[in-house]
């Protein structure tokens, strides 16, 4: 669930952030409820989209920021592209497997967790401090 404390101050930033979330929010339940895993691609689909859209549109507004760990942030960003591009590639192969399923989520998870709660944090804060 969505809370205050996780915004980074910029509307279009914190929605692509919630969309992250849904997704993520759609695969947990896909866990517990013991749904279909075939949903895997459209998680692989969003990923995509998630890349060419929310990455790109961070990285600008740091840069318009002056935001001075622009370049390590765009190290971890290049990072979550090439591991997006290993998820599309085993979903081409394989099809979607329990085990491909299970690695998406888990990523996705520790995104959430260590990139967004943390990495993007540090941005917000430096920006909030800034203005």
């Amino acid at each position: 669930m969505w809370a205050p404390n996780m915004s980074v101050n910029d509307e279009i930033i914190d929605a692509q952030h919630k969309e992250l979330l849904n997704q993520i929010n759609t695969l947990l339940d896909v866990v517990f409820n013991e749904k279909d895993i075939s949903i895997i691609k459209e998680t692989v689909d969003f990923l995509e989209k998630y890349i060419h859209g929310h990455l790109e549109y961070e990285e600008e507004y740091m840069e318009r920021h002056l935001y001075p760990e622009l370049s390590h942030h765009k190290e971890i960003h290049d990072k979550f592209n090439q591991r997006y591009t290993e998820f599309k590639k085993s979903l081409e192969i394989s099809g979607p497997t329990k085990e491909m399923f299970s690695e998406v989520e888990t990523f996705l998870g520790n995104w959430w967790i260590h990139h967004i709660g943390h990495e993007d944090r540090k941005y917000a804060e430096f920006i909030k401090e800034n203005e």
